[in-house]
Parts: C-alpha cells; structure tokens; sequence
C-alpha cells in the first residue's frame, strides 16, 4: 500500500467538491447505501455506494450536473469512465451509464460491482465469484479503506471532478455493520459466515438455467429487455427454498420468470460452517434478458 503517493495536481479544468452533509447509512431489506452530498447549489452532488450482501464490493452512483446530458457513449449509452479512490489507490476504468433520476436529476450509473481497488464484476456475470471457496467475503484491509481522502472522476464528466471524501475507513465500517445485520435479517448466521469453509455453489452451469425460449411472451412482443438481479436462500440440503428479487429495471413478468425457472433449475452444493457441516445461506446473481 502506498501511502505516500500525493493526488493528482488540479488543472484549471478540474472541480473540487468539499462535502455539505455528514455521511448516512440507510438500507431496505436487500441492500445498504452509504451516501454523502458534495458542493452547493448548481454544485451540489450526490454520492452513493450501495452494496447488495457482506464484501469488498459495492455499486457506485453519482448523481449531479456534472454528468453530460444527452446520449453519449456506446449504442446503449454506456461508456468507460477512469476513476480513483486518492490517493493511496491506483485509478481504473469501469464502465457506467448516463441516466435521469425520477427527479429529473443527471446521474452516472456504474454498472459492474468495483471495489476501491478497481473495477469487479460485470452486471451480467454477476455472482460467478460466489463458486470460489472464499472463508471471508472481505479482502481489502480496512486500512486502505482508511487512506482514501478523495474520488476522483478522471473522465466521463464534463470537468475532472474530485469530490473530497475524507478518510472512508469508519463510514465503510459502518457500511460493513449494516450488511451483517442485513445478513441476520435473512436467517443467516453472520457469526458462522465469517468462518465459512465453502460457500453455497452450483451443481451445474448457471449459464444453462435459462434458455431464449424462456423469454417472456408479453415482453418479447413489446421488444423489452430487462436486468434482473436476485437472491436465493440455500438451505442446508443444497435445495432452493426461496429466490428474492433485488433488483429488476423491467415489469413483473422478467422477474417471475427468473425466479420461477432458476428455483426449479438450479441445484447446490450448501455452504459448509468451520466444521464442515452444511449451514443454510444464500446465492446472488442476475439475468440480463436481451433480444
């Protein structure tokens, strides 16, 4: 860890934010978001980690009028923005959308998990990681987390913005605490989970639990494509005993299909405790339905 590197010099047109609000911790029953407000009036930015179970891993929007309007990007609108997480981490490139937010708000959507790291997975191969046997989900110690200082949007934006963060260590302590009780809301044991010796894994290939004949009839025929991602209890015998929508971008009828197929598709191996013996857990993973 290199703790001396200093930031990036500012040119004339780089931004820096300074924060107008104390960091905040919210959560529904799948995810916590951690969540700060940068710069005043026309400034004024939003700052948002969410993070969908216990990790390293977390998914980034930023909500401000920095974010270019219009469509720009590739043909979906995506594009490859360079981040850093200043200045103890090295900058990376990830990919994110422009969108508007129901408050007729610009933001930028990035869609693949990252860590302060770099970038993660993908949306669509979301989950795959959950095949290794990985005892603890958190890798990063949390005194890289403590040597950020700042964000940095190198590129994506119409200025080099930099949002001063001050030191993440004890607001993503806190993110951390929020996904272990999220975890216990679900009839996990958190305690057993730090020690895991394997996690839940699929027998067979997730590619194959759904097929294009599956897609949905009502949905093909208004052309809709969808990215629905979910979560499945993993009961101590390996069976599915409930898959759990978290998020869908599309109507209903994505999300029941998802569920209905993978529940009586999959099969698992369970996840075992520092015994080896079987505990109930769970699987995350999404389905991008395209035409």
């Amino acid at each position: 860890m290199a703790l001396a590197l200093q930031p990036l010099s500012a040119s004339a047109e780089t931004v820096r934010l300074a924060p107008s609000t104390n960091w905040e911790v919210n959560h529904d029953k799948d995810s916590c978001v951690l969540a700060r407000i940068f710069g005043e009036g026309e400034d004024r930015t939003g700052l948002y980690f969410s993070r969908f179970e216990p990790g390293d891993e977390f998914r980034l929007t930023l909500v401000s009028d920095y974010v270019r309007a219009g469509h720009y990007g590739d043909e979906h609108g995506a594009m490859d923005v360079k981040i850093q997480f200043g200045p103890a981490e090295g900058a990376f490139r990830v990919r994110a959308t422009a969108a508007t937010t129901e408050a007729d708000q610009k933001a930028l959507i990035f869609s693949g998990h990252m860590t302060i790291a770099g970038a993660g997975e993908s949306a669509e191969d979301e989950g795959k990681w959950l095949n290794a046997d990985l005892a603890d989900p958190y890798e990063l110690p949390p005194e890289r987390e403590s040597a950020i200082t700042e964000l940095v949007f190198h590129s994506g934006l119409r200025e080099e913005l930099i949002l001063e963060t001050g030191s993440l260590g004890k607001p993503f302590a806190v993110l951390r605490d929020c996904n272990d009780w999220l975890l216990g809301q679900w009839g996990i044991d958190v305690e057993a989970h730090r020690h895991l010796t394997r996690r839940a894994r699929p027998v067979s290939d997730p590619q194959k639990w759904l097929r294009s004949a599956d897609y949905p009839k009502s949905m093909l025929s208004e052309l809709r494509t969808g990215l629905v991602q979910f979560r499945l209890a993993i009961e101590p015998d390996g069976s599915i005993s409930d898959c759990t929508i978290q998020q869908s971008t599309n109507p209903e009828d994505f999300s029941r299909t998802t569920c209905d197929l993978i529940k009586r598709r999959a099969r698992f191996e369970p996840a075992l405790d520092a015994a080896g013996q079987p505990i109930r857990s769970y699987w995350r993973g999404a389905v991008r339905w395209l035409l």
